[in-house]
This record gives C-alpha cells, sequence and structure tokens, in this order.
C-alpha cells in the first residue's frame, strides 16, 4: 500500500505538539511578523488579546499560498504551524478553514478569545468579526451572518471559513480560490511593488538586465560563447538598412526555422547554443537579437492556455502552463511577439502552421490565451497597423496583406465588434516557405466605422496565391472568441488592399432549462454546455442550416436544482427545419478512472425531453424549438459516497488485531527501543527499508492489516524534543459513539501489560485548551467532538526515561477515527 505522506506527517507532527506537553496543549506560536512590517504586538495572554500599534505601512498583498504553509505577505512570510499542527489552514467538507490570530499581526488589528462565552473577535481593516465557536453564527460590523462552514477551536485556535472575508474589507478585495487558496489586495489593484520597489508575486520577475550588461558582469565561459554565437546569427540575418519591423521579422523567421521546441532543454541560452529550446529559451534568445539589433524588446514571463486572474493561477499552482515571450517595441509603441507559438512544433509534432499567429499583438488579442502581470510591463493597446511601415516594405519587395474591416452603410459600433480574418496560402508552398495559415481577431472599437489591418510577410511569400476571408465572432467568456451570428461578412479586393464589410444580421433568442433528477444534490460546481444545431431537408437527408449552431454555456451550482439555458442565433428557416439538441459536462480523472458524477456526463433529447440518441433530430414542425426543457437522467454508475466507505468497523476481533500489530510493531519490546539512538538504529530494528525518507530524515512505514486497517509508522527526531520519536497509527477507523471508549479502554490495559506497569493510565480528554478526566464527560457528546476534530483523548506510560502516550483523534472531513501509540525515546544531550 502506497505511503500517504501528507497525512502521516500531519498526524506525527501534532502527536509532537501533543505529546510535548501532555496535560495542556501546545500555546499558540508567536507573533512572528512583526520585525518585517515594523509592528509593535501587544499579547495580553490572560484575556488572549492581541493588539498591534498601528506604526507600520499596511501590506499591499497578502495571499495565502496552498504550496506552503504560510501567509506571503508582499515579498515577505508569515510561517503557520510552527507552534501547533492546528494552526495549518485545512479543507473541512470542501471549505478552506483558516486562523484568524495571523490576520491581526499582518493587518494591526485586534484578536481576542472569550473561552467563557465562546467568542473570538477580529477586527483589520476597520471591520470587526466576531465568530461563535462551534457555530456558523457570526457577525460582521454587528450584522448577524451565517458562515457556510462552522468556525472551530483546535487547540486553542481560532479558524473560520476563507470566504467570510470576501466582500467584506474596506481597503482590500479578498478573493477565494477554489477554497484552497485566498488573496485580499489593494482594491482594485492586482499587481503591486513592495517598499524596496521589488515586484511582488510569482511571474515577471526575472531575466531584466540588458544583454550586453549580464555579458559585462559575467565571468562564465558560456556567457562569451552565446555572445559569439548572437553575434554570428546577427551578421547572418542583417542586411544594411534594415528597419526594426524587418529586424523583428528576421529574428522571428531565425527562430521559428532554426531552433526545435525541446522540454530536454530548459536553459535561457539553449536557443542559441543548441537550436533547441522551451518557451525561455526562445524569449530569451529573441530578446539577445533584437537588442544587438538595436531594437527595444523586454522578456515577459506569464501563464498560458489561461484567462482572467493571475493571482489564481499562481496561487494553485499552474506551474505547468508557465510561459516566456516577448514585448517589443516599434514606432513608439509595444506589440506582443511569441515565437515559441509560432513556431508550432512541439517535440516534433507539428501543431500548427502559425508562424504570424503571434506577432505583434496588441493586449487584448494576445490575452486569449496568455495572462501576464500587466503591472510589471508597458501597455500594448493596439495591433500593428502602421501605413508607412506598409508601404516602405512593400517597395522593398516584402508580400503585404493590407485592408480594412468596417460595417455596412458606414454605421458606427455601437459596441466593440470583432471580426476574425483568415489569411491561407493556396497551392503548395514556395521552395522555402512554409504553408501559410493565418488567423487573427481585429476589432472595430465603440463609435469607430472602421478598422485597418496589415500583415508584413517574409519575402518567401512574395510569389504564393494567399486567400482572405472574414467571419463575425463573440467574446466567449474566456478571453476567447467564438462564432458570432450578429453580422454576415463579404471579402472584396486583393491582398495587399482588401475590404471585408460586416452587414447585421437578424437574430432570435430561444430560451430553456437544464433540471436535475429529484433527489439528486450537489456538492461541487457542475459546467455544463448545451449545443442545438439546425438542419433542413435535402435531397432525402439533411443540410446544415446557415449560422446553424447555438450554444448556451454555464454551471449548475451547489444548492441549486436547475440552470437556465439561452441561446442567441440566426432565424429558423422559413420551411420544414429539424434539430438536434446535446449537452456535455466537464470530465475529470482519478488516474485513468473517469470521476462519475451523479446525472449522465453527456446526452441528446427529443422534442418531449427524452434521452435519444446524440445524432437524433427533432422534426420542427412537430416540436417547433421554442422553450427547451432538459431533464437530466440519473447517471447509473454513480453512488453518493457512503460516509463510512473505507473505514474498518470495530468489533473485538479487530481490537485483537490492533493488539496484535502494536506487539508486532515493538510496542511491548521496550528494551529494543530504549537502544535506539539514531534514525539508523530504527532501520535496522525494522529490517526492511522504509517505504519514504522526508527531507528532515524522517522514515516512513506503511501497510494493511488482515482486516484493512491502514497502519503507518515513523522514526524521526524531534525538533521540540530532541529525542528519538516513534509513531504507530492506526487509521480510518469506524467507531461509534458506543464502542469508542470501550476500544480506548482496552489499548490502555494492552499498554499496562505490555509495559508492565501496576496500574492503568489515566484517560483524559484535550479539548478547547484544557484537560479533564474522560470518565467526567459525557461520552456521546465528546464522541461528536473527536469526530469533528475538537477533542482528542489520550493516556499516557512513563518507564525508565521513556514516554508512551496514546491518542484517540479525529478527521472532520470524513469522521473517520484514528488512534496512535507515540513513543519518546531521550537520545542523551
Amino acid at each position: 500500500m502506497l505511503l500517504k505522506s501528507v497525512k502521516i506527517t500531519l498526524f506525527f507532527t501534532m502527536l509532537v505538539a501533543i505529546f510535548a506537553n501532555p496535560v495542556h496543549a501546545a500555546t499558540p506560536p508567536k507573533i512572528a511578523l512583526g520585525e518585517a512590517l515594523s509592528v509593535q504586538t501587544n499579547n495580553d495572554k490572560a484575556a488572549n488579546r492581541t493588539d498591534q500599534t498601528r506604526n507600520a505601512t499596511m501590506p499591499k498583498r497578502v495571499a495565502l499560498d496552498h504550496k506552503r504553509n504560510a501567509f506571503q505577505v508582499d515579498n515577505d512570510y508569515y510561517e503557520l504551524g510552527k507552534g501547533t499542527p492546528a494552526e495549518l489552514p485545512n479543507l473541512f467538507e470542501g471549505h478552506l478553514l483558516i486562523p484568524i490570530k495571523p490576520l491581526a499581526s499582518i493587518f494591526q488589528g485586534t484578536y481576542s478569545l472569550d473561552q467563557k462565552t465562546k467568542t473570538a473577535v477580529l477586527t483589520i481593516d476597520q471591520v470587526r468579526f466576531e465568530f461563535k465557536l462551534y457555530s456558523k453564527s457570526a457577525k460582521v460590523n454587528g450584522k448577524s451572518i451565517t458562515l457556510p462552514y462552522e468556525a472551530r477551536l483546535d487547540q486553542g485556535i481560532v479558524k473560520v471559513p476563507a470566504t467570510v472575508f470576501e466582500g467584506k474589507l474596506n481597503r482590500y478585495d479578498v478573493i477565494v480560490y477554489d477554497n484552497k487558496a485566498m488573496v485580499f489586495r489593494e482594491k482594485g489593484k492586482v499587481d503591486f511593488f513592495d517598499a524596496k520597489g521589488k515586484k511582488i508575486g510569482l511571474t515577471g520577475t526575472f531575466l531584466e538586465a540588458p544583454w550586453a550588461e549580464e555579458v559585462k558582469a559575467s565571468v562564465l565561459p558560456v556567457t562569451r560563447q552565446v555572445d559569439k554565437i548572437a553575434d554570428r546569427i546577427v551578421a547572418q540575418i542583417s542586411t544594411p538598412g534594415m528597419t526594426d519591423y524587418e529586424k523583428v521579422l528576421a529574428v522571428n523567421k531565425y527562430l521559428v526555422e532554426n531552433v526545435k521546441y525541446n522540454r530536454k532543454y530548459v536553459g535561457a541560452h539553449d536557443a542559441l547554443l543548441h537550436g533547441e529550446a522551451v518557451c525561455n529559451g526562445f524569449a530569451y534568445g529573441a530578446k539577445i537579437l533584437l537588442e544587438k539589433m538595436g531594437v527595444e524588446v523586454i522578456y515577459i514571463s506569464g501563464i498560458v492556455n489561461a484567462y482572467g486572474d493571475i493571482d489564481r493561477y499562481e496561487l494553485l499552482n499552474y506551474s505547468e502552463q508557465l510561459h516566456a515571450w516577448n514585448l517589443v517595441k516599434l514606432g513608439g509603441k509595444y506589440y506582443h511577439l511569441d515565437t515559441t507559438w509560432n513556431q508550432g512544433n512541439i517535440n516534433g509534432e507539428n501543431i500548427a502552421s502559425a508562424q504570424y499567429d503571434n506577432f505583434l499583438l496588441a493586449d487584448w488579442q494576445i490575452e486569449k490565451h496568455h495572462i501576464w502581470r500587466k503591472g510589471f510591463y508597458p501597455a500594448s493597446p493596439d495591433a500593428f497597423n502602421d501605413p508607412q511601415t506598409v508601404q516602405q516594405l512593400k517597395e522593398k519587395g516584402y508580400p503585404v496583406v493590407v485592408g480594412t474591416i468596417k460595417l455596412s452603410g458606414n454605421e458606427a459600433a455601437k459596441e466593440d465588434v470583432y471580426a476574425n480574418i483568415s489569411i491561407s496560402s493556396q497551392g503548395r508552398p514556395a521552395p522555402g516557405a512554409r504553408f501559410l495559415k493565418y488567423n487573427q481577431v481585429v476589432k472595430i472599437k465603440k463609435g469607430a466605422r472602421e478598422s485597418g489591418f496589415s500583415l508584413i510577410l517574409d519575402k518567401g511569400y512574395a510569389q504564393e496565391q494567399l486567400q482572405i476571408s472574414g467571419k463575425n465572432v463573440v467574446p466567449d467568456g474566456k478571453g476567447g472568441f467564438k462564432h458570432g451570428v450578429y453580422y454576415s461578412a463579404a471579402t472584396d479586393g486583393t491582398t495587399d488592399n482588401f475590404q471585408i464589410v460586416l452587414s447585421p444580421e437578424a437574430t432570435q433568442s430561444i430560451q430553456g432549462r437544464m433540471v436535475l433528477p429529484a433527489g439528486v444534490t450537489l456538492k461541487q460546481p457542475l459546467p455544463y454546455t448545451v449545443k442545438v444545431m439546425i438542419y433542413e431537408p435535402q435531397n432525402g437527408g439533411y443540410s446544415i442550416h446557415e449560422n446553424a449552431m447555438m450554444e448556451a454555456v454555464g454551471t449548475i451550482q451547489p444548492g441549486e436544482q436547475e440552470a437556465k439555458l439561452s441561446f442567441t442565433g440566426a432565424p429558423l428557416p422559413n420551411g420544414p427545419y429539424f434539430y438536434n439538441i446535446r449537452y456535455f459536462f466537464a470530465e475529470t480523472y482519478a488516474g485513468e478512472t473517469l470521476v462519475q458524477l451523479p446525472v449522465q456526463h453527456s446526452g441528446a433529447i427529443d422534442g418531449r425531453g427524452n434521452a435519444v440518441a446524440e445524432d437524433y433530430k427533432v422534426d420542427g414542425s412537430a416540436f417547433p424549438l421554442q422553450n427547451i426543457v432538459i431533464p437530466l437522467p440519473v447517471n447509473s454508475a454513480w453512488s453518493p459516497a457512503s460516509p463510512d466507505a473505507g473505514k474498518v468497523k470495530i468489533d473485538t476481533g479487530i481490537v485483537e488485531e490492533l493488539k496484535e500489530k502494536l506487539k508486532a510493531h515493538h510496542i511491548g519490546n521496550h528494551a529494543s527501543l530504549a537502544k535506539l539512538k539514531t534514525v539508523q538504529d530504527a532501520q535496522a530494528l525494522e529490517k526492511a527499508k522504509p517505504v519514504e525518507v522526508d527531507r528532515n530524515g524522517t522514515i516512513y512505514y506503511s501497510e494493511q492489516s488482515p482486516s484493512g486497517i491502514e497502519v503507518f509508522r515513523s522514526y524521526g527526531v524531534s525538533s521540540q524534543t530532541k529525542a528519538l520519536q516513534y509513531n504507530i497509527s492506526f487509521n480510518r477507523l469506524n467507531l461509534t459513539k458506543d464502542n469508542y471508549a470501550e476500544v480506548i479502554r482496552a489499548l490502555n490495559k494492552y499498554h499496562r501489560d505490555a509495559l508492565g506497569m501496576p496500574n492503568e493510565a489515566e484517560i483524559q480528554v484535550n479539548k478547547d485548551n484544557q484537560t479533564k478526566k474522560f470518565d467526567a464527560v459525557d461520552k456521546a457528546d465528546l464522541f461528536e467532538q473527536i469526530q469533528k476534530g475538537y477533542a482528542q483523548v489520550s493516556f499516557v506510560y512513563k518507564k525508565d526515561n521513556m514516554t508512551y502516550q496514546v491518542t484517540l483523534y479525529g478527521f472532520s472531513y470524513d469522521k473517520s477515527v484514528s488512534i496512535s501509540t507515540n513513543v519518546l525515546i531521550p537520545v542523551g544531550k
């Protein structure tokens, strides 16, 4: 069985914190950020109150980074969990819960916890939050609200749903991403510089120095080698009297035709050194060459195949989508140049003939698939369209594609109007030229009557016959564009003087609903796509009606039982017609296995809403296309997850099995454990190679008992006690309020006998940072608190100079219970 290292590490760390003080839970960590923010912190331990002196600069951006247990505060970090793992953020039933005491430190606010009234109060950004512990009841500036999940108290640490802060603060926008990460940002802003002028964030922060300065400062031979190669390439691609446009065109052509995309070559210099590179090599190669040719160029880093808020992608760790490209300056304006995507060949697979698709683009054009921290770079509001440069290069023999896109009747656009221009080679390309297939979106701005377009190609296309066409497109809401039905497009003229005229088209709107089956409740958002295709009868078959496809995209949210649908398309045919309605839901996989949804992943309906084959066509004369209702069928392969799935039900036989495993794994072999001084000694005792070794040198073993109990064990040196610590945990136990007390008592007797102790240890309850006797509490209520992770039951034996602690604790996300024995073995000074 594979080791679940994150979970066992949490067990291990949590037990260290409890074990370091068996009677009282570990104290909360000290405020660690004050020095970085010049904050004076006043801690009133008696009142459990923290106040911050307001004499420091407030942070501009605070992010909870799911890749590390910390708040990122501008360019510093406030570490969490150093004093107790209870301070770490957690997911509870899909809700991100965060500790609130650190927020008082970070935002120079106040925090207090009243154990008697079970109330925590946090004031930050002049907003007062009051949380009733173990409850969904809360107040914001005195106004009552209901939390999506109850406020928790674990070992003195109060944690609340992160979403409670969204839309509540005065100075900050707060956004929670998929309940995995969150950010506090100064209102209306995304990109920031800290007090030292350093960029805040993970992208847009490298390779900024001019190449000449890097060469001058470097002592590495490879830098000189790259410089000589760059000089040779510049001499090869340069001609006297080149314009800046020609220089950019030449560098793009060189990299597209001479550098292969290869994930094995990840160095910034690899495009020039080896002729193989990934995006950073392409972008840095372009930067070096263009700087040597006298063109102002910027290396830009961001994320591709993405749209919208860059913090979402950074904090959720979309590292495989990190990308680099360039901004170039021509005629006083900046334009985007992505030579990697223009190359269009990934690991030998030709994915596109698109060497100009990402050539001299505006921000709004490239952001359909590229995002970056715009505040760190110059803006590029317009695509390249310089008549003077076009005429100059046309006279030099460069093939040019020039024209206008306008509205019919010389009308001014009432809103931004978009058209996609396609330019493609006709027939076989000329020798030395690649087949041209160019697609780009142009925009007629609101209030304008037309928009100019120009593209200057390499001379290799001078003899090519090119075809130009246009069509209406509309934003798809995801940064890209989709087919539009609002305008028809007519193309006329020659490649160096074409005209695309957009004429308004009549449209129709159709409404509908998508309905979940009775009894099905969503726990996660369910994104959907519904497509309607119109057909006309022709020669005993069907032909697709002009502008026939209509689409509705949206999400059914948890708590909703239906989604409203809205379609906009061309008018229906005047004569007979047929239509097809299909729906799809986004699919996700766990490894190779499709994660089942409560409804069918896709399907089609007839005119009555019945499920039919996906190519079924509905007769519009019998069932006119009007109000669409899609009753979703239940997915027969799906079943609601049982809360006890994967747990081992405890009975007398299982208790005996636990005892046997304890005995087999040295709990009772006191003499052997006492001899251990190092982790290496422990591995020798195990006589087996560990399944995992972490960066701290802790070794882990895992197995599954015959009845299915997960058994995790570890040996490591405790940073708090400076002792060797051995832990054995039995996980995902299906205990109940009726038998858990009997189980903990049975294990108490086992440890007494195995250690040869005269009396049983006293069983204690640790809850709300307080300790009580087990026999003095209500067992049913206590078990509920254990399942939610609020309380633990434990007992301790001391023999010689060693300590054994047995703890029963729970996990709220699945209401499972674990039992562990933790042994501290002193190893000397």
